[in-house]
């Protein structure tokens, strides 16, 4: 899926960023505006309201206070003298003249004492009777002046009327009668003409319960409609003031309207206004604020397209810088042009693109050094593998790695010293049985010989009589003979000796070279736990270059840079990784050679204490050998002594001759033992040559 380029993002987000807040701004204005005037159109109809409330408040009040006045002053009057009572009341009407449909005196029974109608005409004779009246039965009751309320029919001129009543009190307090005007509802339509409207307004009143009392349509209060089950009385019930914003009227009409209570009477008062009047009078501030943020988005888009062009130019190539950087080319430089910003970012690129050139250029020169230092640790492992010792590696400027070098030259050098020693050790005992196999050789000949001999004399042991001075002389050979055996068995046992001696210092340095090998296997682990240490650094850096390059793809963009320099760094990781396992593998082949060599030497120490055996078998031999040397060398002086005294009998000769030819016998077969023991000495010394002669110095190794 093709991603939009930040051209098109940075237009895209121009639109949006001018027009969303011109919509905004534009619709939230309308909408204030709507709810302001709603809120202003609900104000001032409550205050209309509240205002003819006050009036009729006022009115009522007023009209109280005319008939009260009227009261008072008849109280001193003769109610039947209807002339007088006709003027009272001609004057209270002409100063009030609300008093419009005509004020009546009656007696306490309701009867009607005077009429002045509302042409002041004076009426007598049958007239209405009032009794019944509630109006009437209050003002008796009570006592004092009331106003009804409800809207009754006159029965005087048949019209909605409105009737305000007093008591006529004696001195005395006793009800001499009542005095009552009629108050029709024109001077309260007239109340409500005096407020301004729009042409959709209108003032309505009712009772407190529900009667009409002014209304636009007369025909609906003169047939007495009632309010009292519409939604407007029902929205203004429990409260005195207040304002709805929305009804529906009893023509079927949506309407808003602000409401009031006349406090003596309890009537309601509403002014409102059509709500389709007052949405076409939103419609304009609409349409202004419209057109507004119409220019305005238009000129905030023309400025953002603006902006967005001299953003894109500079950000499109620091892009491709940062592509051709990311494809290998770490010359490329990015021009710090555009707003500072952008200037700043590409200098942070220039800067990245140097700092990734040196880590490069570093990581090459340490990988170069590694790959050097192992391979030269690997031809040493292979040299000294051929039995070359006198190699050695160079520092290689790594820390580690020289330890590591310096261990193994020092194993390479102590390895050579040991094999030096048990090569030394191994020509010293191959010497000695060399010699003891050619002493042991010329013993058996010698004892061959002097059992031939010894056979011979006992063959000839007549002729020894008659040749006394041959067999003297043959006594005195072998006498020296004896003593030259006796010499070589003594020189063969300290020569057995001495090959016990080197056999057990070869033992020894054998021992010393398996423990040495052992240090050297310890240091070879030691070198792969810092491997693990390297290897574990590796992994330890691809996972940041892993976070790394998560971190660079929420930035998006601006984080593509970084990206490749966490995949380099993933790279350089990966690579670290291989180069650890090739470490790994030469440290295994290090190690096999180790083992192999720690067998070796094993062997080694096998063989030497087969040596030491063979050694100590040969020893005892030998002394066996001196022993019957020494045993000859005695027959032979005893030869020597009979030869002398052969006067002194042959059989003494002939007994002495018996016992020279067992020992001659026994002297043969211990001097076979030796020769036999010393050849598995030579046997043993050649072995320990082979064993060391994989570790030879070569000529100019």
């Amino acid at each position: 899926m093709n991603k939009p380029s930040l051209k098109a993002l940075l237009i895209g987000g121009a639109v949006v960023v001018t027009l969303a807040p011109a919509l905004i701004i534009g619709v939230g204005s309308a909408l204030s505006v709507r709810d302001l005037l709603v809120e202003r159109a609900l104000l001032r109809y409550q205050s209309d309201a509240e205002q003819l409330a006050e009036q009729y408040n006022g009115f009522v009040e007023d009209q109280t206070r005319v008939v009260s006045t009227a009261a008072r002053h008849l109280s001193d009057f003769d109610l039947n003298d209807v002339a007088a009572v006709a003027t009272v009341l001609r004057r209270q009407r002409a100063d009030y003249p609300a008093l419009d449909s005509g004020m009546v005196v009656t007696d306490p029974q309701g009867q009607t004492i005077v009429l002045v109608d509302g042409e002041d005409r004076v009426n007598a004779g049958t007239l209405p009777d009032f009794s019944d009246r509630d109006w009437f039965k209050s003002a008796v009751a009570e006592r004092r002046p009331v106003l009804d309320g409800k809207v009754i029919l006159s029965r005087v001129t048949g019209e909605p009327i409105i009737v305000a009543a007093a008591p006529i009190l004696s001195p005395a307090g006793l009800i001499r009668g009542v005095v009552s005007a009629g108050i029709t509802l024109t001077a309260l339509r007239r109340f409500a003409g005096q407020v301004t409207l729009e042409e959709t307004g209108n003032i309505q009143a009712a009772t407190a319960t529900g009667q009409a009392l002014v209304y636009p349509d007369e025909q609906l209060v003169a047939d007495q409609y009632n309010f009292s089950s519409s939604e407007i009385w029902k929205a203004m019930q429990g409260r005195m003031t207040g304002a709805i914003d929305a009804y529906i009227s009893i023509t079927g009409e949506e309407r808003l309207a602000g409401f009031a209570t006349v406090d003596l009477t309890g009537w309601k008062i509403w002014v409102g206004l059509s709500r389709s009047q007052l949405d076409d009078a939103i419609d304009k501030p609409f349409t202004i604020v419209g057109l507004w943020g119409a220019l305005g988005a238009i000129g905030g888009l023309v400025l953002a397209v603006i902006a967005t062009l001299m953003l894109a130019r500079p950000i499109q190539k620091l892009r491709e810088v940062a592509l051709a950087v990311a494809s290998g080319d770490l010359k490329r430089k990015a021009d710090p042009e555009g707003p500072r910003e952008i200037a700043d970012l590409a200098g942070a690129v220039n800067r990245m693109s140097e700092s990734l050139q040196e880590r490069l250029d570093s990581e090459f020169a340490q990988r170069q050094r590694l790959s050097d230092t192992v391979a030269e640790f690997a031809q040493l492992a292979r040299r000294v593998a051929g039995g070359d010792l006198h190699v050695r590696v160079n520092a290689a400027g790594v820390a580690e790695l020289d330890t590591l070098g310096e261990a193994l030259n020092e194993m390479t050098e102590a390895l050579g010293r040991m094999v030096a020693e048990i090569g030394e050790a191994a020509s010293n005992l191959s010497s000695a049985t060399a010699e003891i196999l050619a002493a042991t050789s010329q013993q058996v000949a010698a004892a061959s010989e002097e059992a031939t001999a010894v056979r011979q004399t006992v063959t000839t042991v007549a002729e020894v009589k008659q040749t006394g001075s041959l067999a003297m002389e043959k006594a005195r050979a072998v006498a020296e003979a004896a003593k030259r055996a006796t010499e070589v068995a003594r020189s063969g046992r300290q020569a057995v000796e001495a090959s016990m001696k080197g056999t057990q210092e070869s033992k020894d340095r054998m021992e010393a070279l398996a423990q040495k090998i052992l240090g050297f296997i310890e240091q070879a682990e030691a070198i792969a736990e810092i491997n693990a240490t390297v290897n574990d650094l590796a992994e330890q850096s691809n996972l940041l270059a892993v976070n790394a390059s998560i971190e660079a793809a929420k930035a998006g963009e601006a984080g593509r840079g970084f990206t490749v320099v966490a995949n380099e760094i993933k790279t350089l990781a990966d690579q670290s990784k291989d180069a650890t396992a090739q470490v790994r593998r030469i440290l295994s082949e290090i190690q096999r050679a180790s083992q192999t060599a720690m067998l070796a030497a094993e062997q080694g120490v096998r063989a030497a204490d087969e040596g030491v055996d063979v050694t100590h078998r040969s020893g005892e031999a030998i002394a066996q050998l001196a022993g019957s040397v020494d045993e000859a060398a005695l027959a032979a002086q005893q030869i020597l002594a009979t030869s002398q005294e052969q006067q002194a009998g042959m059989d003494q000769i002939s007994q002495a001759m018996h016992n020279i030819e067992e020992s001659s016998s026994q002297t043969v077969s211990g001097t076979r033992q030796v020769e036999a023991s010393a050849q598995d000495l030579d046997t043993l010394s050649r072995r320990m040559t082979d064993l060391v002669a994989f570790a030879r110095t070569r000529p100019g190794g």
